[in-house]
């Protein structure tokens, strides 16, 4: 394998001098004689210095990969004045493809090292004049601290992290944002709370979307590390311009991470409820989607009393939605909420109103979605009543003039029976098959015969 890295190394068209910079840190690895393992490290060297960009480029974006490979001793005499000299080329493109490896280095040498050699490269990156230098830093700042070390971390580099959060181009600061989540698990909650927390109003604000989003969601994943009482006084807030922002994805980050301020959720309830009840009306599906499927973590919290005062009628108004997808969530999260309510509550308060929609639904499709609904809670905690009155409305599902209504019954009717009694299912429900079976629909008569092979089975 040598004699081949040599021949690409030493060949005249570029695209072979690119290939083989990828091939240095697996070859390394199996060579065992020291002649050779010299070969490849002065063939690398070669193409750290080639003349085309494209080269250097192939040779930075693989640094990481070969210093891996090498023995500690040729990492500080040799990949790091290359490291240094790649991070100081006068490409960009190289630039920022070899600090990209900047935490893969860190990793492999001390925190005397890391403050020596890595530091000052870091400190030049962050203030490069090339924009995608700064944001290739970024991208991965919470990595390449971790690797520095919280010492450096707390002195050094929370500096640098602070100044990307307020970089003049929106990539960076968005780049920079993705970090935050990460950044609090590797220095003191005071420090962060002091240097970086203050930030979050400006960018909260920020008139590029892409930074408004990133910050959403470092938001909610930060509220969990930050605590009850600062969550509250600084982040809640925040997440209330976020559910009001007029980027779509910026409330729907919010929305589909509301488990992660379940536990609070009394606190935050004032301040972020009324907010997702107008979200519920919202002009985008997708927002009235996440809507409903964050309700479970909210009934869950808040408990059936408030479900019942503020939540259920939205949830109800879901299964009449004019959009498919928004309805069948409605569907899907009825085991979390018969977990979280209880079967008393599903039979005396969500199945009048599904009742209700049954009968008064002008169009076949809320009808089909009803019985979705009582088969997704086909579960082992549904109590006996609740299954009784489910199986009765899937009944009169498979007397409905709509075929697609009949059909899904039938199969409704199938995962009934398997939490249903036996004379329940001799009473009722074969002898509501055997009839579809012989449905003059294909559909209804294909279906239904697997249901009652099911239930006789």
């Amino acid at each position: 394998m040598v004699p081949l890295a040599k021949r690409l190394a030493e060949g005249d068209w570029f695209t072979s001098r690119v290939s083989v910079c990828s091939l240095f840190a697996p070859i390394y690895e199996k060579v065992t004689d020291a002649g050779r393992k010299k070969e490849l490290r002065d063939l690398y060297q070669l193409m750290c210095n080639d003349d085309t960009p494209m080269v250097r480029r192939a040779a930075a974006s693989n640094i990481g990969k070969f210093a891996s490979a090498m023995e500690k001793e040729h990492i500080a005499s040799m990949i790091l004045p290359l490291f240094r000299a790649l991070t100081a080329d006068d490409q960009d493109s190289v630039r920022l493809l070899a600090i990209e490896n900047s935490a893969a280095i860190a990793d492999l040498l001390s925190q005397d090292e890391n403050s020596l050699h890595v530091l000052p490269i870091v400190r030049s990156s962050v203030e490069d004049r090339s924009w995608r230098v700064r944001f290739s830093i970024a991208k991965d700042f919470f990595p390449l601290s971790r690797a520095m070390g919280t010492q450096i971390t707390e002195s050094e580099l929370l500096g640098c992290f602070s100044n990307l959060l307020q970089d003049a181009e929106a990539e960076v600061r968005a780049a920079a944002a993705k970090n935050l989540s990460g950044y609090i698990s590797i220095i003191k909650n005071e420090l962060f709370s002091s240097e970086i927390l203050p930030l979050l109003s400006a960018l909260s604000q920020d008139t590029a979307p892409n930074v408004r989003t990133a910050v959403s969601i470092a938001c909610m994943e930060l509220a969990p590390k930050l605590g009850e009482a600062t969550s509250k006084s600084t982040l809640a807030p925040l997440l209330l311009l976020f559910l009001r922002d007029e980027v779509v994805d910026v409330r729907l980050n919010i929305l589909k991470r509301m488990e992660l301020l379940a536990q609070w959720m009394a606190s935050f309830e004032s301040v972020l409820l009324p907010a997702i009840a107008d979200l519920a009306r919202d002009l985008q599906w997708r927002v009235r989607e996440a809507v409903i499927l964050s309700i479970p973590a909210l009934a869950g919290s808040l408990g059936s009393q408030y479900f019942q005062e503020h939540l259920l009628e939205i949830y109800v108004s879901a299964f009449t939605d004019m959009v498919g997808e928004v309805r069948l969530s409605a569907t899907k999260i009825l085991p979390q909420l018969l977990e979280s309510l209880g079967s008393d509550y599903i039979l005396q308060n969500v199945m009048p109103r599904l009742n209700q929609i049954f009968e008064k639904s002008v169009i076949y499709q809320e009808r089909v979605n009803v019985l979705h609904a009582l088969k997704q809670m086909a579960v082992e905690k549904v109590s006996s009543d609740l299954l009784n009155l489910m199986m009765t409305l899937a009944i009169r599902g498979a007397h409905d003039k709509i075929p697609n209504v009949r059909f899904v019954a039938s199969m409704t009717l199938e995962q009934l029976c398997k939490l249903a009694d036996a004379s329940v299912v001799s009473a009722q429900v074969r002898p509501c098959l055997t009839e579809l079976a012989n449905d003059s629909d294909m559909d209804v008569k294909y279906y239904s015969s697997i249901a009652l092979d099911a239930v006789q089975g």
